[in-house]
């Protein structure tokens, strides 16, 4: 206390000074117009530079909250449109009622680790089996596909990426409807390859590829890529197509790990067929 009252002894004249100027401050802003408004003015705005500043540090802490939610919202329109369905009122991991034949469920998931530049390439995201991802399911992202799941933890899973020598996946034409499969060369991580796809088949540079729908792992329909160029080998009867991809595999961040729920009928039910 002896130490506060002495500090304030020692700067008396200057703590004086202040409180003069702030009292000619007030008292010229207070009885002259002019020095009032900009006053006013000047305050309102270093009002709102504030109120800006600080409501930008406050959406910036909740970006992760709203990324969590958008990626929730996400994954339920996914389902709806993917069973071409009205009913937006779903959840992950509940009980689905057959009564609106839904074939399709998406489960929201964040990747956590990817990589592009290897001849095999994977990504591992952070849902696993206690979030009912099982193995062979198939993971998109807002734009297009990205590969299937190879293995699953509890946890976690690692997603086989559509960027790796053993992909295979069946995709089709949009607009002439005929399907081949998508390959990727170890390339370009944006460029994949459409292997035979017949010569008779009419074929555009610009056409829309997307899943065919035939592997059960994918929804018809979702969107691949589009055509860059195309060509046929010598002597061989199958056109092979460059695809230009939709999806920036090298920026990855929220995805989807779509559930065919018919999958085990539709299994058990060809399995028998294909190895007769």
């Amino acid at each position: 206390m002896q130490n506060l009252i002495q500090f304030l002894i020692r700067f008396s004249a200057f703590f004086l000074f202040v409180a003069l100027e702030v009292v000619c401050f007030i008292l010229i802003v207070r009885y002259n117009d002019g020095q009032r408004e900009i006053f006013l003015n000047s305050s309102n705005m270093v009002s709102a530079r504030v109120n800006e500043w600080y409501d930008g540090m406050v959406e910036y802490s909740n970006l992760r909250a709203y990324a969590d939610s958008l990626a929730i919202d996400n994954a339920r329109l996914k389902s709806a449109l993917y069973n071409n369905s009205n009913y937006l009122e779903l959840e992950e991991k509940e009980v689905l009622d057959t009564v609106y034949r839904q074939k399709f469920h998406t489960i929201r998931a964040q990747v956590i680790n990817n990589s592009v530049t290897s001849r095999n390439n994977a990504l591992t995201i952070d849902r696993g089996s206690k979030d009912g991802i099982r193995k062979g399911m198939g993971v998109v992202g807002n734009e297009g596909i990205i590969g299937v799941v190879r293995a699953v933890q509890p946890s976690f899973s690692s997603v086989l990426s559509i960027l790796h020598s053993a992909s295979r996946i069946s995709v089709a034409l949009r607009r002439s409807h005929y399907f081949g499969t998508l390959v990727w060369n170890g390339f370009h991580p944006g460029k994949m390859s459409m292997e035979a796809v017949p010569k008779h088949a009419d074929i555009r540079v610009g056409d829309t590829i997307e899943t065919s729908g035939y592997s059960h792992i994918f929804p018809k329909g979702v969107m691949v890529g589009t055509v860059d160029t195309f060509w046929i080998e010598g002597g061989s009867n199958f056109f092979t197509i460059s695809v230009s991809i939709v999806n920036d595999m090298s920026n990855l961040n929220h995805v989807y790990v779509v559930q065919n729920l018919m999958r085990p009928s539709l299994d058990s039910l060809e399995q028998p067929v294909l190895y007769e």
